[in-house]
C-alpha cells in the first residue's frame, strides 16, 4: 500500500473559540442589533451553501480580495438598515477576537 500524506483541521470552534462568540462581541462593539445582524449573515451562510456567487464563497475561494468583501458588507449593513460600520479593516474588527485553543 503506498504511503499517504493527510491533514484533516475542523477549524471553526476546535482549534479557536466560537465564532458565535466573536461575532457576538463584534456586533455588540459596533453598536449593532443583534437580531437584524445575525439574519444578515445567516443569509449571506444560506447563499454560500446553496450557490458559488456572494461575498461569503469568494472571500473563501479567494475570487474576492478582503477589501473588497469589506466594502460589500458594509455597504449591505447600512443598505438594510442595520447600521454604519467602516469598511476599512472590517474583518479584523470582526474576527480580532479569535483565540488559539490549545
Amino acid at each position: 500500500m503506498p504511503d499517504r500524506d493527510a491533514l484533516i483541521i475542523d477549524y471553526a470552534g476546535v482549534l479557536t473559540s466560537s465564532l458565535t462568540e466573536a461575532s457576538l462581541h463584534w456586533i455588540a462593539t459596533e453598536g449593532l442589533d443583534v437580531v437584524k445582524t445575525r439574519a444578515f449573515f445567516q443569509g449571506l451562510v444560506d447563499q454560500y451553501r446553496t450557490t458559488e456567487e456572494g461575498p461569503v464563497h469568494g472571500l473563501e475561494v479567494g475570487s474576492w480580495t478582503p477589501g473588497r468583501f469589506e466594502s460589500v458588507i458594509a455597504a449591505q449593513l447600512a443598505e438594510t438598515g442595520i447600521g454604519v460600520v467602516a469598511a476599512e479593516g472590517l474583518l479584523t474588527r470582526m474576527f480580532g477576537t479569535f483565540r488559539v485553543l490549545p
